[in-house]
This record gives C-alpha cells, sequence and structure tokens, in this order.
C-alpha cells in the first residue's frame, strides 16, 4: 500500500523530471493516490476532476499530455452486460525515472 506522503514523493519528483503543469500534477496525483500503491486505477474523469480541483475538460487535457509523456497509458473501458456502454477508463501509471 502506498501511503500519502510517499506517492507526494513520487509526484514531486515526477513533476521535476517532466515539468508537469498543475493540472498534469494535480491528476497523476489522484490517479496514483486512488492506485493503492498498483500503479493502475480506473476513475470516471468526473471523480478525477471533483478530487483534482481542475474541470473535465482539464483533466482530459493533462491525461492526454501524460499520455504523450509516456506516465500515463489509458484504456477504454466497456460493460459487457449494459451493450457495450462506455465505463471508467483503466489507466496505468510510469513511475520509473525518465530515460533518454
Amino acid at each position: 500500500m502506498l501511503d500519502e506522503p510517499k506517492a507526494m514523493e513520487i509526484v514531486g519528483r515526477i513533476t521535476r523530471e517532466y515539468e508537469l503543469k498543475d493540472s498534469e500534477r494535480n491528476t497523476f496525483a489522484v490517479l496514483l493516490l486512488s492506485s493503492g500503491g498498483k500503479a493502475e486505477c480506473s476513475l470516471p474523469v468526473r471523480e478525477i476532476a471533483e478530487m483534482s480541483g481542475f474541470s473535465r475538460s482539464g483533466v482530459r487535457r493533462a491525461v492526454r499530455s501524460l499520455e504523450k509523456k509516456g506516465l500515463v497509458k489509458r484504456e477504454a473501458r466497456f460493460h459487457e452486460e449494459e451493450h457495450g456502454a462506455r465505463a471508467a477508463n483503466r489507466y496505468i501509471l510510469r513511475l520509473g525515472r525518465r530515460t533518454g
């Protein structure tokens, strides 16, 4: 289990290494804290927005930017029992050091 101080230490390091904007930092922090240390989670954009303090469109932009930087991989999910209705995306986080 990842405790909050350790999570924020990771977020701080990644923020410095990748020069994250506030929206990217907050979005990454929410995803990391929600992952429970497993480096992956599934959350609706609405919840990420509420927890990060940014709008849903701001969170979507931040996730796209984090994907481009190689820090997050987003996988679309669908409900089988609801005829393919969208479910919360699955987010896989990269926590290692920057290479290159």
